[in-house]
């Protein structure tokens, strides 16, 4: 009694018919594995940046909360993290979060998460005290150097708080 169902090259050539699969069908699904896993380690990688920005999005509205709290209560911008009263961290493992305050200028502050990663965004956040008050959401940006991004908000707020 003959199988009515073979796998590999069993239909092509009767005298390999019990040897199973060819060197070429082996290295095709190989192949195919290898490129199913570069897709999804690239997939999961992007993941796992994305929780690690989080953290830095999360201190940034914290101080946000922590800022706006300071200006009701005492009418100015706060000049420091300690003024604020942050009582958290200033290096994590994946950010360095700075604190920069401008009464002449910006009218505003701006508070950074620096990345220390490479494959990491830097976020900013801007808090200004014309017209009342600008609220913006963190931004990503390419170069978080204080004053660099002072003179890019004054020439282009909107860039940071569309």
């Amino acid at each position: 009694m003959k199988p009515i169902f073979r796998l590999g090259a069993s239909q092509r050539n009767s005298k390999f018919s019990d040897q199973g699969f060819t060197l070429i069908e082996l290295l095709v699904v190989i192949i195919i594995i290898g490129i199913l896993s570069v897709i999804a380690t690239s997939s999961f990688l992007k993941f796992i940046n994305r929780a690690k920005e989080t953290e830095a999005i999360k201190i940034l509205n914290y101080l946000e909360k922590l800022h706006e709290s300071y200006i009701n209560e005492n009418q100015v911008l706060a000049t420091s993290l300690t003024a604020l009263e942050y009582n958290g961290k200033t290096e994590t493992e994946n950010y360095s979060i700075e604190f920069f305050s401008d009464n002449t200028i910006l009218h505003g502050a701006i508070h950074i998460a620096r990345s220390k990663k490479n494959e990491l965004n830097s976020y900013i956040q801007i808090i200004y005290l014309k017209n009342n008050k600008i609220k913006c959401e963190a931004v990503p940006i390419s170069n978080p150097d204080p004053l660099f991004l002072l003179i890019q908000v004054s020439i282009n707020p909107k860039k940071f708080c569309p």
